[in-house]
């Protein structure tokens, strides 16, 4: 699996503090093989998309990227967000949207300071300002 996933690969080398995974190629990727959990290991990174690419669970090791400020998982298949979102203490952005989201954990309350939690265009319309 590690061949396919390079951006893994290159952000780790160069100890990067943004990974951008989209696209049809990320989706191919995704369905073949499941999402790098590697990913999980690069605790450099503090901004991290994974959008229009399909992806239908977040992994539970989500929790392990502890410095995210920023988390955009838009125009995917998501049905749930894993309780361990609530461990992202430094999560100011989250962008859910455009997934087929029914509900949040509870343990989103958790995150002080997230600043905009967007939701639109999933199954609920709530959209949460704290």
């Amino acid at each position: 699996m590690a061949s396919w996933w390079l951006e893994v690969d290159k952000a780790k080398e160069e100890c990067r503090h943004e990974l951008v995974l989209t696209g049809d190629a990320v989706a191919t990727r995704i369905a073949e093989g499941g999402l790098d959990e590697r990913i999980f290991a690069l605790t450099a990174l503090n901004f991290l998309e994974i959008s229009r690419c399909g992806l239908a669970e977040l992994p539970r090791g989500v929790a392990q990227l502890t410095g995210l400020s920023n988390l955009v998982l838009h125009d995917n298949r998501l049905g749930a967000v894993p309780d361990e979102i609530g461990q992202l203490s430094r999560l100011k952005f989250l962008d859910l949207s455009c997934n087929e989201l029914e509900f949040l954990p509870p343990t989103i309350g958790q995150l002080c300071e997230l600043q905009v939690d967007s939701a639109c265009h999933s199954q609920f319309s709530l959209w949460f300002w704290f």
